[in-house]
């Protein structure tokens, strides 16, 4: 398969192999995702601690997606990742990624553009 950023040997479209996501990424992936980004300003940011990330996810260790976390989740995403074409992110398994466009991300749910994060 040709994809935006180069050739693979075995991939597709992710809403064809729904069968190879955990459950939350493939209902967000079959719904589809859009929305308002949350309002919500953070000045500290820490991650979940590993058993709770992956019993509140539904994911494996080391394949959490901002894509179907929890509503109550936010996604701190900085603008200049939401404006690359593509950005290759995790699945929800280790053995697989998401090639999605960038604007994507700023569209989940639980959005927050965050100026300078990745700076």
């Amino acid at each position: 398969m040709r994809a935006p950023v180069g050739s693979f040997e075995d991939a597709s479209p992710a809403v064809d192999r729904i069968d190879l996501l955990t459950p939350p990424v493939a209902r967000a992936v079959s719904a589809g995702w859009g929305g308002v980004p949350a309002d919500q300003i953070v000045c500290r940011v820490s991650f979940a601690p590993v058993d709770t990330a992956l019993a509140e996810t539904g994911m494996e260790y080391g394949g959490v997606t901002p894509v179907g976390l929890p509503d109550a989740w936010p996604v701190l995403i900085d603008p200049a990742v939401a404006g690359e074409e593509f950005v290759l992110i995790g699945s929800g398994r280790r053995r697989g990624k998401l090639i999605v466009p960038g604007k994507a991300l700023a569209m989940l749910p639980n959005a927050v553009l965050v100026e300078g994060l990745g700076v």
